[in-house]
């Protein structure tokens, strides 16, 4: 075995290096002896299973373009979906790996990750860019995640000569991550075209090193490779883990020892020296919730503190339910603050992976708090349901209502927090400074006993407070001055308005830049611009590659008039027409959050007008996502384009056929289409609408969401006669009346149900 500038690449696999795996990798047999089959096995294996031409029995390559599709995938995800794999891979977790790409569709690195402790795995392709630190492991399976049932796997030899093509967007953040670190290429014959052209283009234009794996006798490789400055390591797979077993003994991140509080520090409460110090007057002017007025108790307390505590004492997991500016981020702040436990975690934006990596590191009683946990319930199940675990989330209400049967096994207490009392709205303006007052007295509903909304509150008790009218002026302006801040104020309001956030890559790709110069130019534009009002775009985490504005005022307000305003919706319907032709879907942070609501039918309506097909059409072209279907065929059914709303809502169930979403879909838009029409042909859609509702009642958990719907058609039937309807309609909205999050929906619908089944005439 021999590794060229040994003492350097063992100094690069403890400070940190890319790693590159191919077919070769993959080869050691598990602990019962059994490997993943060669190019010549799996012909074979094929030919067993398919009915093949005699001719192309051996030629894996004509198999695989003879073989359906989904055939083929079904196939290849059975035979590489590993479950178990020799116990030498493990060595890996001691390299300090900076990312991880593949050309491999096997399962058996994301496995070697799970099972170790220093990593989660950050899947690329699903969760978009990452902004956590070092325990963080961008993953790049540049021929698809065999993992993820949506992850298309690029296997045909015709397929995987124009993959990098193809799949263009992600070999393009694969180059991103490339350029910043050495590399380790290991398990390459080189016959793949793709990482040939990867590796040629590193060496043209990358500084960093690369360490090339070859086995001994594979002279006119080491040669070739060799001859373009390569450095070459001569050894077959087990040989080099063997290495690295002997070689690397500290731990893979000499910034973040192995040691459990050091491993959840970026999840631990904040302490008073470890944030930025902030003005009271952003937190009752501009909505930010920061830690700064949590730790220094300047922010009011509310008696649904001492409330949700008590109740904490009782509940393994608590939900806070509320919209907008109900105080329930500074509630859960001040909670996970006051909160008498020797182990809190304080978690945001955390990923299925990350969830598995920080329980690892768990092993004591811990109460965790849980910014939006609805974003991605799967993962906040996993705290849940911990045995060392008590939960607090927060969530909006329409969020959980969606997703609120997901949670039928877990022990929860629900609190609901809405307007203020009038004791509370009180406390509330005690403790606003003085300057910040617009009145020496609260000013409050002429009602004593009414109660206030916390925007309510603010708006009529604080000054200086973001209005809509400020706002336009202050676009406009920004507008005429410095048309590129304009763009990047509309961006990001874009952005975290789904979860996300702006970043320097967004900004490249958005702006067409060649420079990180001129990416930094337009932030401090951009913030010299709104710092004149007041209002803060600012880095959301250590990481100053992201920013978002730090005024939720400002941020809810701009949203609201960019949807009205029709000088301004026709700017902000360019800009995100651009974002979406010009910015890699996987730069996005945040991107599984993201795309649930960025591409929503009813809000391309009302900014995209008629105009929003073609950005459908390109969003599915760019991923074959069914959901892009059902939200482009229920934003056509609102054009009253409905043949080709069925097109594609059919073609979304196709992909999903058990779907209970599309279902209703489904059925809106046959309602929709005959709604007004009253011959017996629009009729029997109609009433076949109905069914496809009842048959999702009776067999989807999201009651709420189906019965709604029903309700709404039977009272629109029940007003041309088809009274038949009424009487189950009202059955459902009892049921779930008590445990509807929105019972003043239910209640009217009921209303009106009732009504007409007085009344049917």
């Amino acid at each position: 075995m021999k590794i060229d500038k040994e003492n350097l690449f063992k100094e690069k696999l403890m400070k940190g290096i890319n790693l590159f795996t191919g077919a070769g990798f993959s080869c050691l047999p598990n602990e019962k002896g059994q490997s993943l089959p060669t190019a010549q096995g799996l012909a074979q294996e094929i030919s067993s299973k398919f009915p093949l031409p005699k001719s192309i029995k051996d030629d894996l390559a004509a198999a695989c373009e003879i073989i359906s599709k989904d055939s083929l995938q079904q196939f290849l995800r059975e035979r590489f979906r590993v479950t178990s794999y020799n116990p030498a891979y493990d060595i890996i977790n001691k390299i300090n790996m900076r990312s991880l790409i593949t050309t491999n569709i096997d399962n058996i690195i994301q496995n070697v990750i799970k099972n170790g402790n220093n990593y989660y795995l950050h899947s690329i392709i699903y969760y978009g860019d990452t902004k956590r630190g070092l325990s963080a492991l961008p993953f790049i399976p540049l021929h698809g995640d065999i993992e993820r049932e949506s992850s298309y796997l690029y296997f045909g030899k015709f397929e995987l000569a124009n993959v990098d093509n193809n799949n263009r967007n992600l070999f393009e953040m694969m180059d991103s991550y490339l350029s910043k670190y050495p590399t380790l290429f290991w398990g390459y014959s080189f016959q793949d075209s793709g990482v040939l052209r990867t590796v040629s283009k590193l060496l043209e234009t990358s500084p960093q090193d690369i360490w090339i794996q070859c086995l001994p006798n594979d002279k006119k490789t080491i040669d070739i490779f060799r001859a373009k400055n390569c450095n070459i390591i001569q050894a077959d797979t087990n040989e080099l883990l063997q290495w690295i077993k002997i070689n690397i003994s500290t731990p893979c991140n000499q910034e973040n020892p192995m040691i459990n509080m050091n491993i959840l520090r970026p999840y631990l409460i904040p302490t008073l020296q470890e944030i930025p110090t902030k003005i009271i007057e952003d937190f009752y002017q501009k909505g930010e919730t920061s830690w700064h007025p949590i730790l220094t108790k300047q922010a009011a307390e509310l008696s649904i503190i001492n409330d949700i505590y008590d109740k904490s004492l009782q509940h393994k997991n608590i939900i806070i339910l509320g919209n907008n500016f109900t105080g329930k981020t500074t509630a859960l702040m001040q909670l996970a603050l006051k909160i008498d436990a020797p182990n809190k975690l304080y978690l945001k934006d955390i990923t299925k992976e990350e969830a598995i990596f920080i329980l690892k590191h768990i092993t004591k009683q811990a109460y965790v708090f849980f910014h939006s946990c609805t974003d991605d319930i799967e993962t906040y199940k996993l705290f849940a349901k911990h045995p060392n675990i008590r939960t607090i989330g927060i969530s909006k209400g329409y969020q959980f209502d969606i997703c609120k049967h997901l949670l039928d096994d877990i022990e929860l207490y629900i609190q609901e927090v809405g307007e203020l009392s009038p004791r509370d709205a009180k406390t509330l303006f005690q403790t606003i400074p003085s300057f910040c007052k617009k009145e020496k007295q609260l000013v409050y509903k002429e009602t004593p006993y009414e109660k206030f909304s916390m925007l309510e509150m603010i708006s009529q008790n604080v000054r200086n407070v973001p209005t809509r009218e400020r706002i336009k002026k202050l676009l406009i302006d920004i507008k005429n001055k410095n048309y590129r801040s304009f763009q990047a104020i509309l961006l990001t309001t874009y952005l975290e308005n789904h979860k996300s956030a702006l970043s320097m890559d967004i900004l490249f790709s958005f702006f067409n830049l060649t420079s990180y110069s001129e990416a930094k130019a337009i932030i401090e534009e951009t913030q010299k611009l709104l710092n004149t009002y007041d209002i803060h775009v600012s880095a959301p985490t250590e990481n100053q590659d992201f920013f978002i504005i730090r005024s939720k005022l400002f941020l809810r307000e701009t949203m609201q008039l960019l949807q009205k305003d029709n000088i301004l919706k026709q700017e902000f319907s360019k800009i995100i027409n651009k974002f979406i032709k010009e910015v890699n879907q996987f730069k996005i942070y945040n991107y599984h959050i993201f795309r649930q609501k960025a591409y929503d039918s009813k809000f391309f309506y009302r900014i995209f007008g008629k105009h929003a097909t073609s950005i459908y059409n390109f969003l599915y072209n760019y991923e074959k996502n069914p959901y892009i279907l059902q939200q482009k065929a229920l934003y056509l059914s609102l054009l009253e384009n409905y043949d080709q709303a069925f097109v594609d809502i059919e073609k979304a169930l196709q992909a999903c056929p058990h779907n209970f979403s599309m279902l209703n879909s489904r059925a809106i838009i046959f309602f929709e289409a005959n709604k007004d029409k009253v011959d017996p042909e629009a009729l029997r859609q109609k009433t076949k609408a109905m069914d496809l509702l009842e048959n999702c009642y009776i067999n989807d958990k999201r009651k709420d969401y189906h019965a709604y719907k029903y309700a709404e058609f039977a009272v629109h039937l029940a007003k041309h006669q088809e009274c038949h309807y009424l009487d189950k309609a009202i059955k459902w909205l009892e049921e779930i009346k008590e445990k509807a999050l929105n019972r003043k929906k239910a209640e009217k619908l009921l209303e009106d149900l009732r009504y007409y089944q007085k009344f049917p005439d």
